[in-house]
């Protein structure tokens, strides 16, 4: 009940009329003010400056452009501004409502990615109500949450496709401006009143541009400081927005209303001449990267950054506010948490989304389960019976025999397969640590909830498959004992599954690329495997590597299995008196250790 309160209490200092968590409001709006803000990064030993002396002042209700050429700083000055930025160094001040960002900004803030991540298998509805789930107020009811959804599905206009799937590159889904839309959608679902966009019309036709930005529009009318990068609007793009930023190098060489930033180029100070009819935003952003000169230009060196931004600061058009730091004023921090929900609420929404998204991936379920069956039923055919292994285990010379050397390597062969079968997991699994970067800088959940479903919501697909495989080797390679063996045998090699697919999990979380995962899990699996003990005995391994079988869990699982197997062998000498199962444990190196430690 206290964290609903103070959440209220939060509601209506940040601007809502009505501080109930489902209700429809217009907020009161803030303001967002940069003064003399610099940004540096250190490059290989040397400092880049990206950003000089930055001040703008932004009211409630303006939708403001950040525009400029390739590398003159515009997303670079988005993401300090969003608080995204964590490298570098930055100086100045930022500040909303003439006080300091709280330590929740990114709570009373939304920021809208370029790239559109979702998952596939979802509708727009769903991805909004899980988004609702975990960023709107604990104590919130279901009936608040779905008048939320509803609310912004008809606020961006989605809501004739809010049962569509969203789709990606194996799911057929709406289109790029509906996705845009619904990434809006997904972020501003707690309606922050500063919300931050990253070229959202990136990849999209004018006339889907113009019905993403006339989304963005409707927010700033409803009191909300819209700030977005974007490049070479069209010209009704550009006529939405109030105010615009041009940087240049780093430098601001114009802050103000947008349809003026054309006259204040063409002003006699600085000569530019624009053309009636052409789009006059080309025209500003080749002004800001030297494309044009002026029509007195004595020369074919255009205006440096410089220059322009000193003419800028010295007209009549340079009309930022200034704004003086109030170190008394309290920053606008009412939380109790750093997340609107607890972590059981989180871990509720992440089980229940995760769940809803796999089991909906009938072309993934169909390959997972189709592979089992397909390598099952190979490996039955090749082992066939070969698996019923009664002796002798050695020659009369004290070579193995080549039956005991196929069981051994079946056993090795079925290992390998659990530990590689989760190989093709990766691609899914950096989908999923893109999404989880996303919602986790957005403050939409925290590690340990997601950590905890991630590991726990694949196991029954996983159990399913594996049971399969196991099931098929067991019976048509007639592997002996009853069911102690096979349980043994079942939950062992899962276990090895388990600890493959955790390991690739480790890989995607760690890079966060498909392709960079791809090229180590090889490389990592082959090295686990050289030291399982099937190659090298584990006390013939070179010095210097002697830690490496300890840390190998390949080496776990084939010790656990051979023990199994020769085991029962102990005690029954065969026709030559020699060769029984614990001397294939000990030419292992074995020996000494319980399976069930396995």
């Amino acid at each position: 009940m206290e964290g609903t309160v103070q959440e209220s209490t939060a509601n209506e200092l940040w601007g809502y009329k009505d501080s109930t968590p489902g209700a429809p409001s217009k907020p009161v709006g803030v303001t967002l003010d940069a003064k003399d803000l610099s940004y540096s990064v250190n490059l290989g030993g040397t400092w880049k400056r990206l950003l000089r002396n930055v001040n703008l002042h932004l009211d409630p209700g303006d939708m403001c452009a950040l525009m400029g050429p390739s590398g003159a700083g515009k997303s670079t000055l988005l993401d300090l501004i969003a608080d995204r930025k964590l490298v570098g160094v930055w100086s100045g001040d930022i500040l909303i409502n003439q006080v300091p960002r709280s330590p929740w900004f990114n709570r009373d803030s939304a920021y809208v990615l370029q790239d559109d991540v979702h998952i596939g298998t979802l509708t727009c509805e769903e991805t909004i109500r899980y988004a609702a789930w975990s960023r709107m107020p604990e104590g919130t009811t279901v009936e608040q949450r779905e008048a939320r959804v509803k609310q912004l599905l008809e606020m961006m206009g989605i809501s004739h496709v809010k049962d569509s799937y969203v789709g990606d590159a194996l799911h057929k889904g709406i289109s790029g401006g509906q996705m845009k839309r619904l990434s809006i959608a997904v972020e501003i679902v707690s309606l922050p009143n500063l919300i931050f966009l990253d070229e959202p019309t990136s990849g999209l036709d004018s006339s889907i541009a113009f019905e993403v930005m006339a989304a963005v529009k409707n927010l700033a009318t409803q009191n909300r400081t819209c700030v977005s990068t974007i490049h070479q609007p069209s010209p009704e793009v550009f006529a939405l927005f109030d105010k615009c930023v041009l940087l240049s190098a780093g430098r601001v060489i114009y802050f103000g209303a947008a349809d003026e930033a054309m006259h204040h180029f063409t002003r006699p100070e600085l000569g530019y001449r624009y053309e009636e009819g052409t789009n006059s935003a080309e025209f500003i952003i080749d002004v800001c990267g030297g494309n044009i000169l002026p029509e007195d230009a004595l020369s074919d060196t255009p205006r440096q950054p410089e220059e322009l931004e000193e003419l800028f600061k010295n007209s009549k058009f340079n009309v930022t506010k200034p704004v003086e730091r109030q170190e008394l004023l309290p920053p606008l921090d009412t939380y109790t948490r750093r997340h609107a929900t607890t972590k059981l609420t989180q871990f509720n929404m992440l089980m229940h989304r995760s769940w809803t998204a796999m089991w909906r991936d009938y072309a993934d379920l169909k390959a997972n389960i189709g592979k089992n069956v397909v390598l099952g039923i190979l490996i039955g055919i090749v082992f066939y019976g070969e698996a019923n292994l009664k002796g002798p285990l050695f020659e009369a010379t004290g070579i193995p025999t080549a039956e005991q050397l196929t069981m051994t390597s079946l056993l090795f062969f079925a290992m390998m397969y659990c530990l590689m079968s989760n190989l093709q997991s990766i691609p899914a699994l950096c989908n999923k640590n893109l999404i989880y970067r996303r919602d986790l800088a957005s403050f939409g959940y925290c590690a340990s909830p997601y950590w905890a479903s991630s590991c726990i919501v694949n196991l029954p697909l996983m159990m399913i498959s594996h049971t399969i495989f196991i099931t098929l080797i067991f019976i048509l390679c007639e592997f002996p004992g009853g069911a102690d063996y096979y349980f043994f045998l079942y939950f062992l090699l899962f276990f090895a599954n388990m600890t493959s697919f955790y390991f690739a999990m480790t890989l995607a979380a760690g890079t966060g690329n498909a392709q960079l995962a791809f090229a180590i899990f090889p490389v990592a699996f082959l090295f686990l495997c050289m030291f399982a003990g099937f190659t090298i005995a584990v006390d013939d391994v070179p010095e210097g590597w002697i830690w490496a079988p300890y840390v190998s869990y390949a080496r776990w699982v084939f010790q656990g299995l051979m023990i199994n197997e020769y085991n029962r062998f102990d005690g029954n000498d065969d026709t030559y008196g020699h060769g029984n199962g614990a001397q294939v444990i000990e030419n292992y190196d074995f020996q000494d250790f319980n399976k069930y430690n396995s």
